[in-house]
């Protein structure tokens, strides 16, 4: 996209015999997730593949900030926030407005917020407040699909991302 966009929740598809589950959206601007009609929460899609290439992957390259609604519980996939190349530096955390850094904002809430996937962003600003003893405001889990299913034009930067295992 070639500028700021909005986008409402939803759920990636599994890919078929002939397509690819996976793909990379540009997003030339700030990238706000806003909740959808129905559920409002950013998922894949429940599937049984028969190849790798299948599985739902969805990666996210955000030349701006990205903001998650309050709403918004789940989030899928990698999501690469570099901020415009015109800013030097981010704002301290504090501040509200932000200049397209490469922020990456939880959005205030009590609810817990848990991502399917990875984060790497210039600036993290964790909003949330969820009070549990099951878990964090935000949770990230690395789910392993970039590695299993990586988009066309990031095979070398999937090689990077380390691989993280339970221990035992």
């Amino acid at each position: 996209w070639p500028s700021s966009q909005t986008i409402k929740a939803g759920e990636f598809q599994c890919g078929s015999s002939t397509e690819s589950g996976a793909g990379i959206i540009v997003v030339d601007g700030d990238l706000n997730i806003d909740k959808g009609s129905g559920d409002p929460n950013l998922t894949y899609a429940s599937c049984t593949p028969s190849k790798l290439s299948q599985i739902p992957s969805a990666v996210w390259i955000i030349r701006g900030d990205l903001t998650i609604d309050p709403d918004i519980t789940s989030l899928a996939g990698t999501f690469i926030v570099l901020g415009k190349t015109s800013v030097a530096k981010c704002p301290a955390v504090t501040v509200t407005n932000t200049n397209g850094c490469g922020r990456f904002s939880t959005g205030a809430t009590d609810q817990q917020l848990i991502v399917n996937g990875s984060v790497i962003a210039r600036q993290f600003k964790f909003e949330r407040s969820f009070s549990s003893a099951i878990g964090p405001s935000e949770q990230f889990v690395a789910d392993g699909r970039l590695q299993a299913n990586t988009p066309s034009g990031l095979l070398d930067f999937s090689k990077s991302v380390p691989r993280f295992s339970p221990s035992l």
